[in-house]
């Protein structure tokens, strides 16, 4: 029960960075200032704020359960690592060698200190 918590957090931290990259690369202006009312109407901005309440009540429930070492580092870092690869796919950013070689060395350190704590 406990892990499906840590997966629900990174699937949800993955989904709303996605969410918001792909709300940023829409426009380069801020409506708010211009015209309000699409920016208030806009169906991402909401799920947004959904999955960050989620998210923040996710947290706190790691908090209390996990060790904070492999609570934090777990709901954190491996989000960042796999908006990384999915990034490379869907918005075709670049990778090279020192990419690699931060996300190998980014999981190699996640897995020991999950190891360390089971």
């Amino acid at each position: 029960m406990y892990w499906l918590i840590l997966v629900l957090w990174v699937c949800s931290h993955i989904v709303d960075i996605i969410l918001v990259k792909a709300m940023a690369s829409e426009s380069r202006e801020l409506p708010i200032f211009s015209d309000p009312m699409p920016t208030l109407l806009s169906w991402p901005i909401w799920l947004h704020l959904l999955l960050y309440s989620i998210l923040f009540l996710l947290f706190i429930y790691e908090l209390n359960t996990f060790v904070f070492n492999v609570a934090y580092s777990v709901s954190t870092i491996e989000p960042k690592v796999i908006v990384t690869l999915l990034s490379m796919i869907y918005f075709k950013s670049p990778f090279d060698l020192n990419i690699a070689l931060s996300i190998s060395f980014v999981i190699i350190c996640i897995e020991l200190i999950k190891a360390r704590f089971n």
